[in-house]
């Protein structure tokens, strides 16, 4: 069981111009007891979020903490609507991620205002909202590159949250159509990109000073790629080549590559493709805080007994791919007993012949990067979705489908900041 408390009274309305990025807002803090002024007869039924976007209470029941905030498009009386992505809260920013929905999308715009009265968002007589007087616009590609923090993902910081009631708006249209290898290839650029990696936490030194080795993150590295066309942005990296090295937070210039044509001789020489595709079934299948049935020493399930996977152990398995190996490493965060010999066990009998092919499949590419001095530094792979065929364009709000609405004759939705769970 748990409780329920308001603490926060906050209300954002968010109506979403989709295309292919993401969004997110941050909420201030706030301890005045909520009050729904909202513009129609059900003002008590507005959905509460705490300041992490998570859903506490609403129409539908209560959800965990940790939910995110859904946005839809095509709600109405011939349609149920489709999820086109989520909403995240980081501080004093809204990160929108499209690849959170059904299907990969893209946004033509983004509008968003702020407002301590419902009467005072700018909406006509008949009370719909007038998207384009909204306070913050983001309507022109420039705009939106300015925000864009990878494919389908956007993000927008420095906004002013400290009101009671927000919206957003955004248009959505299908990302670019990416269902085979080959289209994929066609994203790859030809031309040398800027690429730089960072730590998710400092690195082990030893036993008294263990760095980020107690601490989960969702893989290896974070990849950073620019000058990239469609695949600029940033990403989750997992190392290719153990016995390069590379430094962290330094610009090289780099070449892309799809996991799928012919890799120069210079990389081939060095590690080994022959199992590329039981490492495309692994950052398919498992991501950091998976569970796996956990095996015996010959691959036979021992009992029934499920382990935790750790992005440490898929990188385990990577390595063990291309080096033949298992290698340990001081960038490594927590790693599960026998949680690498599972993975392993698991891509032995399934991946052989894993080609990524369903919609939100991951397409991988190899980025190597070169000093100075032209010498060949550590490569590393990042994953870009496969977009889904057959989505339609349209508007999106941020709690579309469950939130309450203005009062005039559209969808348009707003929803409650201000609860958090307290365990009984």
């Amino acid at each position: 069981m748990k409780k329920i408390f308001y603490s926060i009274g906050y209300l954002l309305l968010i109506f979403i111009t989709f295309s292919c990025s993401e969004d997110a807002l941050t909420l201030p803090n706030n301890d005045a007891e909520f009050s729904a002024k909202a513009g129609n007869n059900n003002p008590d039924i507005v959905n509460y979020y705490d300041i992490d976007g998570s859903l506490c209470t609403g129409n539908w029941g209560d959800q965990e903490v940790g939910t995110p905030l859904e946005l839809w498009m095509g709600v109405g009386k011939q349609h149920a609507g489709t999820k086109v992505g989520e909403v995240r809260f980081d501080n004093d920013c809204v990160i929108i991620d499209l690849t959170k929905g059904d299907g990969v999308y893209d946004l033509t715009s983004i509008h968003m205002d702020f407002v301590n009265d419902y009467n005072n968002f700018p909406q006509t007589k008949k009370g719909n909202p007038k998207n384009g007087k909204f306070e913050y616009n983001f309507d022109t590609s420039s705009k939106l590159d300015g925000i864009r923090i990878a494919p389908s993902v956007y993000k927008i910081c420095g906004v002013d949250l400290d009101k009671n009631l927000g919206a957003i708006h955004v248009d959505a249209i299908p990302g670019k159509s990416v269902t085979t290898t080959a289209d994929f290839l066609g994203l790859i650029p030809t031309n040398t990109v800027t690429m730089n990696i960072q730590n998710y936490f400092p690195p082990y030194v030893d036993a008294d000073d263990i760095g980020g080795a107690d601490k989960d993150r969702p893989a290896y590295t974070i990849l950073n790629i620019a000058n990239a066309g469609d695949l600029s942005g940033t990403y989750m990296g997992w190392c290719l080549d153990y016995h390069s090295e590379i430094a962290r937070d330094f610009d090289y210039g780099a070449t892309m590559y799809s996991f799928y044509e012919t890799l120069p001789t210079e990389l081939t020489s060095r590690i080994s493709s022959e199992n590329f595709n039981k490492i495309n079934y692994l950052l398919n299948t498992y991501k950091d805080g998976d569970y796996i049935q956990k095996t015996n020493d010959d691959c036979s399930p021992d009992g029934n007994n499920q382990i935790k996977v750790t992005s440490s152990n898929i990188q385990q398995a990577i390595w063990w791919y291309l080096e033949g190996e298992i290698l340990g490493s001081r960038f490594f965060g927590p790693l599960t007993k026998g949680g690498t010999q599972a993975l392993i066990c698991d891509a032995d009998n399934y991946g052989s012949s894993f080609v990524p092919s369903e919609c939100g499949d991951l397409m991988l590419f190899i980025v190597v990067p070169k000093d100075s001095n032209g010498d060949l530094k550590q490569s590393v792979i990042g994953a870009y979705p496969i977009s889904c065929a057959g989505m339609g364009s349209g508007t999106a709000w941020a709690d579309g489908k469950y939130g309450i609405g203005f009062t005039g004759n559209n969808w348009a939705t707003y929803f409650g900041m201000g609860c958090t769970y307290e365990p009984e």
